[in-house]
């Protein structure tokens, strides 16, 4: 993969805004990128939850299901957003449904939680951005729930 690609995924999470540009390509260059079909699926809810995603092209459609068995409609990503990041940081299953939207292909770039891991060893910023992007997540649930 280009580490261009994995780069613009990185810049686009807040696990690794204020990283050094040479920490910044040391981990993109780890990144895969994978292809999608319009409509095809990323990934379901429910499974494992292991991987970082950033688009690198088209759009993706996050969903979850209600009790009765219903699509619920959450979010549309587009070229240079990223998903996952609670994945990176614990290995849970999916909460979401991710696929591409119906209008276009798409590509993401993937970092894989164990590479991530085994990367930022020695890295402690990361651990803190990690920490106030859980924070930020909890408090929002907390404020949803209010």
């Amino acid at each position: 993969m280009t580490t261009r690609a994995g780069r613009m995924m990185l810049q686009g999470s807040p696990l690794f805004r204020g990283l050094p540009t040479a920490t910044l390509d040391r981990i993109a260059a780890l990144a895969a990128q994978r292809a999608y079909r319009r409509g095809e699926i990323v990934f379901s809810s429910g499974d494992a939850g292991d991987a970082l995603f950033g688009v690198v092209s088209g759009r993706i459609r996050i969903s979850t299901g209600n009790a009765d068995g219903r699509e619920i409609f959450l979010n549309i990503m587009e070229p240079g957003d990223t998903f996952g990041e609670i994945a990176l940081l614990r290995n849970q299953a999916r909460t979401a449904t991710i696929r591409a939207s119906a209008d276009a292909d798409m590509r993401v770039a993937v970092l894989q939680r164990n590479t991530f891991l085994t990367a930022v060893t020695g890295y402690p910023a990361s651990a803190v951005a990690g920490k106030e992007v859980v924070t930020a997540r909890l408090m929002a649930d907390a404020e949803r729930r209010q």
